[in-house]
């Protein structure tokens, strides 16, 4: 839930996605995810008075943190891919989802938790009657359109074969110097919500995932 009440105060998580202009609109996009950010944050502590603050490393929760902490809440920025180290905001506290980001986040400023990320497979569960996965066979890739991913490799390889299948990219384009659709046979869908890519991901002939380094591993 966005907001929880406990004894001890009231959270506020702040991991939401705000992807509601189009992705061939990148700098309209950010803009809108930056205003919706911050205007829901400030709002939120002036109404609930927020005691914690959960938040993920994206860009756009830079400011809702730096908000944050002028209202006095603490802040717990939740880490689960290795760039979020990188993430310039602090907070009280830095989960890291693995022992492989924690490693990287030794030169943060927070005290620093470690806490897996758990999946019980009975209740990995998805409804897909609302979502349209395409009829004919396909290969996906599912995660950031990145040079740590793999993505250039990914697109080299598929180029130089010889597929009946198209390949499918869901994911957030990091690296802007990489073009996803240069090869022909290759579309690129943008970022999902986990329900949809669960739907892509069972339906899906063969899943890739070429990364050069995963924070899980």
């Amino acid at each position: 839930p966005i907001f929880e009440s406990r004894a001890s105060g009231r959270i506020f998580r702040v991991l939401f996605s705000p992807s509601s202009i189009h992705r061939r609109w990148p700098k309209p996009k950010i803009a809108a995810n930056y205003l919706l950010a911050t205007l829901f944050t400030i709002i939120s502590h002036i109404i609930f008075r927020v005691s914690i603050v959960h938040s993920h490393t994206k860009r756009y929760f830079s400011i809702p943190i730096e908000i944050s902490k002028l209202f006095k809440s603490n802040v717990i920025i939740d880490g689960q891919d290795l760039g979020a180290p990188l993430f310039s905001p602090t907070g009280d506290v830095f989960v890291a989802a693995s022992e492989n980001i924690a490693n990287k986040a030794t030169r943060r400023d927070e005290q620093i938790v470690q806490i897996p990320i758990g999946i019980d497979p009975d209740e990995l569960t998805v409804d897909c009657s609302n979502v349209a996965t395409p009829a004919d066979q396909y290969l996906l890739f599912v995660g950031d359109i990145a040079d740590r991913k793999g993505v250039p490799e990914l697109l080299s390889a598929y180029e130089s074969g010889s597929w009946n299948q198209k390949l499918l990219l869901i994911g957030e384009h990091i690296d802007q110097d990489i073009d996803p659709e240069r090869v022909d046979g290759v579309r690129y869908l943008g970022p999902m919500n986990h329900s949809e890519v669960l739907c892509y991901i069972r339906d899906a002939d063969l899943v890739v995932l070429p990364s050069k380094e995963e924070a899980l591993g």
